[in-house]
């Protein structure tokens, strides 16, 4: 609802869209089902999830909770923490789709 949309991670649920959108394209790029350019894919869609979660956050917590968080705050919790965890699951992931694309088609 409308309040949902006035929390910090809204921007991120905008780049979960933005991300399947951009990768569903990308993936079709991938005729020889290269594990590295699957990979390469995968960090695209997280680019996609991160530049609007990190832009709403700043902005959800500067304008709307009046909340002053530096750039370097924003990144490091925005960012950084999660970002480290996305980096670790991607590779198993990277596999999985590989695989699960060879077999469908």
């Amino acid at each position: 609802g409308p309040a949902y949309m006035l929390s910090p991670t809204f921007g991120y649920i905008i780049g979960f869209t933005v991300c399947a959108v951009v990768t569903g394209f990308l993936a079709r790029f991938n005729k020889h089902e290269s594990l590295i350019a699957a990979y390469l894919l995968m960090l695209a869609g997280l680019a996609c999830i991160y530049i609007p979660g990190i832009l709403w956050l700043m902005a959800a917590l500067h304008w709307i909770a009046d909340v002053p968080v530096s750039l370097a705050n924003i990144l490091k919790i925005g960012l950084a923490i999660p970002l480290i965890g996305d980096l670790i699951t991607t590779v198993p992931a990277v596999a999985l789709s590989v695989r699960i694309r060879k077999i469908l088609t």
